[in-house]
């Protein structure tokens, strides 16, 4: 079944995309909702698990211990820095 036609199939899934040129496909497929903003090395670390040829699959199970949501109020937004680092604000020749 096409995944446009079961729009609610993917249950609790979710992808941690380290490149997007290799997850366009997932575009109008799938709702971004958030962003790794502290221990991405572990989700390289992640990525760099060799995986078995014929399913693609990681050949030793891996897995997320933790995850934090932060909530964002108009007194503290946790991702201030990564959106100002995201827009060129602060570096030479970017927004301010």
């Amino acid at each position: 079944m096409a995944r446009s036609n079961d729009p609610d199939s993917a249950g609790s899934q979710f992808f941690v995309c380290l490149d997007y040129q290799k997850t366009r496909q997932l575009d109008r497929k799938y709702t971004a909702f958030g962003k790794v903003v502290d221990g991405f090395k572990a989700a390289q670390a992640i990525a760099a698990t060799p995986v078995d040829p014929s399913n693609d699959r990681p050949r030793t199970p891996q897995g997320i211990d933790k995850v934090e949501v932060k909530l964002v109020t108009p007194q503290e937004n946790p991702y201030a820095a990564l959106q100002r680092e995201l827009s060129g604000a602060g570096q030479p020749g970017g927004a301010k």
